[in-house]
């Protein structure tokens, strides 16, 4: 697997460096970060959410959310953790991602309500991640993975109310990265590996495989949003003759490539408005690697005014609210330390994690609610 895949797959886990994955307010669906929906005209935004993490100075990483830019902290630094997709509903704040356990550096897959964590899984925490979460009623839905003990593989995994299923064996490598809920249908994105080691994009509806596979290249699949029969997935293509990563998305299966071979890009969250694609993730190629895809076009998301970047970082949520396009990820700062950024239009805003000597922050997803 090539290093931006790597990275793309963090942003569903880390910034994300996979999401993942999009979301829900009170009124509306919509999505950040591996999954979400709204559906125009604008609605009078009441709060904007990010999740992410801030590290501390003693260099733990603390999954936390900002709400209008004022962060909440979901732990409490003595153990390494973050918050990889965030939900709202009605007066419960919903977070996804993982926790280290106490005296180890394995990873259990939480998600937290209202700053109460739920530990998911069933392998005991070697390595597992919750990656996005998507809250439909009464019902909490968690994509993710566990590793399985005997293999050493990852198995994709999705949780409803905290009930496993297992949407692959562990015999190869598998990975959810993202979940969306439409109707009654449940859609989870990710990617599984062939036993000639490369990986197939996927994504499975109510527990069924559907397969996006490119001849004999590598894909993965690190979002999915529906919007009415349209399914969108995107993710990335690795070139089998160049090695070089594609972002790329597909419509009901059929393939779209936003980059050319030539690049090293990949799609971290999409969405649809109307007849309009957005994608958010990373190029490479671009500045700062922080780039948004509106109708096929790449634009670079820049810091405010008067802040110096170095290369590094990217976008790892994108939603839309009538015409207005918000956008969460990072950008690597010149004096070394991730800054967590909030665009809206494409204004950027800097959210501080509030810790003293911190070692910086990262944002992975992006929710509204409204009035």
């Amino acid at each position: 697997m090539k290093s931006i895949k790597k990275l793309a797959c963090s942003f569903a886990i880390v910034f994300m460096i996979c999401s993942s994955a999009c979301k829900k307010s009170s009124n509306d669906d919509n999505s950040g970060g591996g999954s979400g929906v709204i559906t125009p005209p604008v609605k009078m935004v009441k709060d904007v959410y990010v999740a992410g993490r801030g590290v501390n100075s003693s260099g733990k990483s603390l999954a936390m959310y900002w709400k209008n830019e004022t962060p909440v902290f979901l732990t409490n630094g003595s153990r390494d953790a973050l918050a990889n997709s965030i939900f709202v509903l009605g007066n419960d704040v919903y977070a996804a991602g993982y926790e280290d356990k106490s005296g180890s550096i394995l990873n259990v897959a939480t998600y937290w309500k209202n700053g109460v964590a739920v530990p998911l899984g069933t392998t005991g925490g070697t390595f597992d991640v919750a990656s996005s979460i998507y809250v439909s009623g009464n019902d909490v839905h968690v994509a993710g993975w566990e590793r399985n003990h005997a293999t050493g593989n990852d198995m994709a995994r999705y949780w409803k109310n905290g009930a496993v299923v297992s949407l692959t064996s562990g015999s190869t490598k598998g990975r959810a990265l993202s979940v969306f809920v439409s109707g009654s249908d449940v859609y989870v994105a990710g990617y599984e590996e062939k036993t000639n080691g490369t990986n197939v994009a996927k994504y499975w509806k109510n527990g069924t495989a559907v397969s996006l596979p490119v001849g004999s290249a590598d894909t993965e699949a690190l979002c999915v949003f529906v919007s009415g029969s349209d399914v969108y997935v995107g993710g990335v293509l690795t070139d089998s003759v160049s090695g070089h990563n594609q972002a790329v998305y597909w419509k009901n299966g059929t393939l779209v490539k936003l980059t050319t071979v030539s690049s090293q890009a990949s799609v971290s969250s999409i969405f649809s408005s109307g007849n309009d694609v957005y994608a958010a993730g990373l190029d490479l190629s671009a500045f700062n690697h922080a780039v948004l895809w509106s109708k096929g076009i790449q634009g670079v998301l820049m810091p405010p005014a008067g802040i110096t970047v170095t290369t590094g970082g990217g976008a790892s949520a994108v939603l839309l609210n009538g015409t207005d396009v918000h956008v969460a990820g990072q950008l690597q700062s010149s004096i070394n330390k991730p800054m967590a950024m909030y665009w809206k239009n494409g204004q950027a805003t800097i959210l501080s994690s509030g810790l003293s000597g911190g070692g910086g922050a990262s944002a992975s997803a992006v929710f509204l609610t409204y009035q």
